[in-house]
């Protein structure tokens, strides 16, 4: 409520008079009244001294959208818990998480693919605090191209989830192919290739009514799913599961050979359809059926979520084949970028306390729920990891040795080039 003061008019009568004294009274009054009001002021500030609250500390991360659900309700509730709870604060500040989201088409933000997260942190268009790609080699890659002297890490980080990449099949896809329920010795890339290179198609497996093969995945060089599958047919092409040069990347080699199947078939042999996002081949997958994809390249998790959300729309089930000549496991590192410009001594500690959150038993424990395997190796699988949801937690993980992040620019650069062709 506002107040509003009208002036007093002094009376022509001199002081003596009633009317001078009663308006001499009146401003007596009024003085002692804003005196008192002044005394308990000073009062009620001279109390117990309270420190006014502080402005919180905001971090933020830039994290690949395989774990986009798990990362989102995991943000919620660190701000939510970080508010009151000083485990989870700085010097009583209470710290604030923002997740950075890339423009992957015009008007269509979504949280990061690997391979333009470290893009945009190298041009700066991004200023994270926090990087979490899906594979520890985009950590090497930004490291080794940082252009200021002082390293932008100090410690690439622990895992904060585990999922393989698989290739996600119609069952009776799968099947055909020896990859469901278990994958044999002839579930591999090498076959894979020899169906799209067949004039045949899937005639050569007893099964011409399906026609060509029609594969999917996303845009190499950005998304991670999409890069380490002409990494792992790379090496698959050259039998290797280890010690992949940047002399073996080359056109002509087993490398190249085994890259172009599954990129310009031969007398287009097979249908290949490249997406900004393999979830998005996913998702025209499912929507679509059958007669437009039979397989894409992506993680066990969204084959899992799949399973959860879209079962009873599908044809048929959507399940996980693990190539028995090359598996790489998506780990998510949780790297703070401390030793960049931008990263303060506040916001780098701020970004360990967060991290200690994401590994605490609490949220390890509900990433089972979304499909992923915990970050620790040893620890027990979650509910999701099941043949009812398309996969198989006793599959044989034919893992490989990653390259080097050059060899792994060699190899994206080589898929460049046969885009051209």
């Amino acid at each position: 409520m506002g107040y509003r003061i009208k002036p007093i008019v002094q009376p022509k009568s001199g002081p003596s008079s009633p009317a001078g004294r009663h308006t001499r009274v009146i401003w007596v009054s009024s003085g002692a009244i804003l005196l008192v009001a002044i005394a308990v002021s000073l009062i009620i500030v001279a109390g117990p001294l309270v420190s006014p609250p502080r402005t919180s500390i905001t971090i933020t991360i830039a994290s690949s959208s395989t774990k986009k659900e798990w990362i989102n309700q995991a943000v919620a509730a660190f701000i939510e818990e970080s508010k009151a709870n000083e485990q989870f604060q700085i010097e009583h500040r209470a710290i604030v998480v923002t997740v950075l989201l890339e423009e992957i088409e015009p008007g269509r933000w979504d949280h990061y693919r690997s391979g333009s997260m470290i893009r945009d942190i190298l041009s700066r268009k991004i200023e994270p605090t926090i990087a979490s790609p899906a594979e520890q080699s985009w950590i090497l890659d930004l490291k080794e191209s940082w252009p200021d002297r002082k390293p932008i890490v100090s410690d690439d980080g622990p895992g904060l989830v585990r999922t393989p990449l698989v290739i996600a099949m119609w069952r009776s896809r799968a099947m055909a192919l020896g990859c469901w329920p278990t994958a044999g010795p002839d579930c591999t890339w090498e076959r894979l290739r020899a169906l799209a290179s067949s004039t045949e198609g899937w005639g050569i497996l007893g099964h011409p009514e399906w026609g060509k093969l029609k594969y999917g995945y996303g845009f190499v060089g950005k998304s991670n799913s999409a890069t380490f599958t002409m990494v792992l047919n790379c090496m698959s092409g050259l039998q290797k599961t280890s010690g992949l040069t940047l002399e073996d990347v080359r056109r002509e080699s087993g490398c190249g050979h085994a890259m172009l199947a599954l990129r310009k078939p031969p007398g287009d042999t097979a249908v290949i359809r490249i997406y900004e996002k393999s979830e998005w081949a996913l998702r025209d997958m499912w929507q679509i059926g059958p007669s437009y994809l039979d397989a894409v390249t992506t993680y066990e998790q969204e084959v899992t979520e799949v399973a959860a959300e879209q079962a009873p729309r599908l044809p048929e089930p959507i399940v996980a084949a693990y190539p028995q000549d090359g598996v790489i496991m998506a780990t998510h590192p949780f790297t703070i970028l401390d030793g960049a410009p931008w990263v303060t001594l506040d916001q780098a500690k701020a970004a360990r306390i967060f991290r200690q959150f994401l590994l605490s038993r609490q949220q390890q424990s509900l990433l089972l729920g979304y499909g992923f395997r915990p970050a620790d190796a040893a620890a027990t699988l979650g509910p999701r990891i099941d043949p009812a949801y398309g996969v198989n937690p006793q599959a044989n993980l034919a893992l490989i040795d990653v390259p080097h992040s050059l060899v792994i620019d060699a190899i994206v650069k080589l898929w460049e080039a046969f885009a051209a062709l």
